[in-house]
């Protein structure tokens, strides 16, 4: 990208954006009689963004009326952004929650290790009966309702006994599939 100045012509700087972000505006120039300090921006996202900083913060400082800092308006306003960016490039939903949860959540309690869900999006219905947009769901696959549930489905002439007993089993076969509290092997040295 060229960028150049108004005011100094003889100003020119040659930028090269690679795994970044970059605001230009567009509409009005500070030349237009109604400008009013304001202007609408189009945000591109190159690459994979490694930038260390984020777009939000270009646009908000994320204060109150008593001049407070609020994190959590920082914090949503990001995640709004990011899950957009990603919905865009259709980015599948594992890698959104992995990247949601790499940015936000960096570290889990050893009672958290055997623990494993699945995340869905789902469709509510606002008051006037109109579905919204997608959000995610949570569910727990530590919960035996689940498994039972699933067993349920795929054998609905079993008992309770052979629907608890199936859900055992798939359960414990699922879990050796996922492999929650996964260690990575210890290396010495030599190798």
């Amino acid at each position: 990208m060229k960028i150049s100045s108004e005011v100094d012509p003889s100003f020119c700087l040659d930028v090269s954006f690679t795994d970044d972000w970059l605001m230009l505006p567009q509409g009005p120039s500070l030349e237009d009689e109604e400008y009013s300090g304001e202007w609408n921006l189009n945000c591109y996202v190159i690459g994979s963004d490694k930038s260390p900083d984020e777009p939000v913060d270009a646009l908000s400082c994320f204060v109150d009326e008593h001049y407070h800092y609020r994190e959590e308006w920082r914090d949503t306003a990001k995640a709004e952004f990011w899950g957009a960016v990603q919905a865009l490039r259709g980015t599948p939903l594992s890698d959104l929650v992995g990247s949601v949860l790499n940015k936000h959540m960096t570290e889990l309690n050893e009672k958290q290790m055997s623990h494993m869900c699945v995340v869905r999006a789902v469709q509510y219905r606002n008051h006037e009966g109109v579905l919204k947009s997608s959000r995610p769901d949570v569910i727990d696959l530590t919960n035996d309702g689940f498994w039972q549930k699933l067993v349920s489905n795929m054998v609905p002439s079993g008992t309770e006994e052979e629907v608890k007993a199936q859900a055992e089993a798939i359960r414990h076969a699922f879990t050796a599939v996922v492999d929650p509290g996964w260690q990575e092997p210890a290396t010495t040295n030599d190798q």
